[in-house]
């Protein structure tokens, strides 16, 4: 999947955003990455986490798109 382009200042205010916001210790950031990317919704890029056009849509839908995204994005894993 393709990387969205954002610059590394942008990168890494969201990292420090995700850990503020979340309280996430950095093995559970680490396994939160892992499972945006597994979903689709981000891919790691040299050490990057960048979000897809993918997430950028999620965040702007309703509830209910939010849940139906994310219905059909985990049939999509091998193990659902």
């Amino acid at each position: 999947m393709k990387c969205g382009h954002y610059s590394l200042y942008h990168r890494l205010r969201m990292h420090v955003l995700l850990h503020n916001a979340l309280g996430l210790d950095f093995n559970n950031l680490l396994a939160l990455i892992e499972a945006t990317e597994l979903l689709g919704f981000s891919c790691v890029e040299t050490g990057d986490s960048i979000m897809t056009p993918l997430e950028e849509t999620f965040a702007d839908d309703s509830i209910l798109a939010h849940e139906e995204t994310f219905a059909s994005r985990l049939r999509r894993l091998p193990f659902f």
